[in-house]
């Protein structure tokens, strides 16, 4: 009886190792919000005027903001959270855009974030981005109904710092999202990838979209940076 309660311990033992085996190599393939804290949440906010660029032109928000209770950082294997970002006095021309159930000139864009690595320029040196993967919103500008999903990447700056607020840079040319992220490994960056939202107008054929923006968010609790583990 002795043998079988050594042998068990052991194999839990053993289970443990690889459970936490497991969660190196997870971190190592995302960066994560340390220290980290389960149902964190956060404000955030825009600096300057936001846009989001499609075939039919720019529609122009005086500004963005994002408030409590709705954005939250939920788990860190991987990170990710929820996010809901209200979008405020927002114009195609002269034309106000209001999305179907908000108040005039108000677009809500909601989904979740996830956090990854990102390669950006000639050196290839790692930093680190949010992936926004944005529910479906709907919302008209004069006669036009526009439909946008899919996933923006935003490059996050000075992520590295011990701080509770931290800045990020949605990057476009146009229609097209500037950026990619990586599949990581341990052994490297195995393959970029480039995200792609896209905006229907009138029930048309979709086309690549993009929004072009700088912005801050804030956490709730104590000071965060992002790292590998």
């Amino acid at each position: 009886m002795k043998r079988f309660r050594l042998l068990g311990l052991l194999l839990v033992a053993l289970f443990v190792a690889a459970m936490a085996m497991s969660a190196v190599a997870a971190a190592d393939e995302t960066p994560l919000n340390l220290p980290f804290t389960a149902g964190e949440t956060f404000t955030g906010k825009s600096e300057g005027a936001p846009e989001f660029i499609s075939a039919t032109g720019a529609v122009v928000c005086l500004e963005a903001t994002a408030l409590l209770p709705e954005n939250t950082i939920e788990s860190n294997l991987p990170p990710l959270g929820k996010f809901q970002i209200h979008f405020l006095d927002c114009k195609l021309g002269s034309a106000v855009c209001t999305g179907l159930g908000e108040n005039s000139g108000i677009i809500l864009a909601k989904g979740t974030w996830h956090l990854v690595w990102d390669e950006k320029g000639a050196t290839f040196e790692l930093t680190v981005a949010t992936l926004f993967l944005v529910e479906t919103v709907h919302f008209t500008c004069g006669a036009l109904l526009i439909k946008v999903e899919g996933e923006q990447l935003c490059l996050d700056l000075k992520p590295t710092e011990l701080s509770k607020t931290h800045s990020f840079h949605c990057i476009a040319n146009g229609t097209k999202q500037e950026d990619s992220w990586c599949k990581k490994d341990v052994s490297g960056c195995k393959e970029l990838v480039t995200p792609v939202l896209k905006a229907s107008v009138n029930e048309a054929v979709p086309a690549e979209s993009a929004e072009l923006a700088l912005g801050q968010w804030t956490v709730d609790g104590v000071a965060i940076a992002a790292m590998a583990l």
